[in-house]
């Protein structure tokens, strides 16, 4: 039991929808290996545009593990046959070191995200305030899980000693990749008519984190947008002296702009 009489299952076979029924939220397992998946993808871009940054745009990026990560995480959502690649651990494979640590810290918090999401849908259910647009309530689950992960921090942190700038980016890393995987396996031709654009929803995250330091995570933002569409390494900056903040604001623009697969 979650809150509000609203129940937690997670479910074992082919299931790769997380979703609400009957007040139940439904934790496929498949849907946890995709977003393990998306974020040793999402890891790698990042350490990937760093190469870029120091080395030029034109630097030759091996980008075989993203593609394996993104290809395995598809096939597992439409319960095609697939071998685990071989570059990334299995699912709750315990790896030691720094960057397994990280990736696994953001996996997590990419996880309470998105059943953050789903635990406000559920609530709606028997909210008489609830949206009648279905774009206004994915945007509103969205600002609630966003604003669960990065409301009391200082008092996190007072606790745990734990820097405050580190705590926030990793909990909004971890949000974006939830809608990094949203980006990375909506069919390019799709137009939904119940979830509103990928770019207006990052954008909420971005402006719920707002101004506040968050150690990486712009950085790791462009990043990410990067992977989703690899043009913006030369797009044109338009702020004078832009900040990594500015920078990805810039980045999330021009990863969606008119033609972009992604929109």
């Amino acid at each position: 039991m979650l809150a509000d009489g609203v129940q937690a299952r997670l479910l074992k076979g082919q299931s790769p929808v997380l979703g609400v029924t009957y007040n139940v939220l439904q934790i496929p397992e498949e849907v946890l290996r995709q977003i393990w998946l998306l974020a040793h993808a999402a890891w790698h871009d990042f350490s990937n545009f760093d190469e870029l940054k120091e080395k030029g745009i034109d630097t030759p990026i091996d980008s075989s593990l993203i593609e394996a990560a993104y290809t395995t995480a598809k096939a597992i959502a439409k319960g095609s046959q697939f071998e685990w690649p071989s570059a990334i651990p299995r699912f709750r494979e315990i790896k030691e070191g720094v960057e397994a640590k990280a990736i696994r810290e953001i996996f997590a918090m990419s996880c309470a995200w998105a059943i953050l999401h789903e635990f406000r849908h559920a609530q709606y259910l028997d909210d008489p305030e609830r949206p009648t647009n279905s774009f206004e309530e994915e945007l509103a689950c969205d600002r609630y899980a966003a604003t669960f992960l990065l409301s009391e921090i200082s008092a996190y942190c007072a606790l745990s000693n734990e820097d405050e700038s580190e705590v926030r980016a990793k909990r909004a890393m971890g949000a974006l990749v939830g809608l990094y995987f949203v980006a990375r396996l909506t069919p390019p031709e799709s137009n939904s008519n119940t979830h509103p654009p990928v770019k207006e929803r990052m954008k909420l995250l971005f402006d719920a984190v707002g101004t506040l330091p968050s150690k990486g995570f712009w950085s790791f933002s462009t990043a990410l947008l990067w992977g989703i569409r690899p043009s913006i390494a030369s797009m044109p900056i338009t702020v004078p002296n832009p900040s990594s903040r500015d920078l990805a604001y810039l980045a999330l623009s021009a990863a969606f702009e008119q033609g972009s697969s992604c929109e």
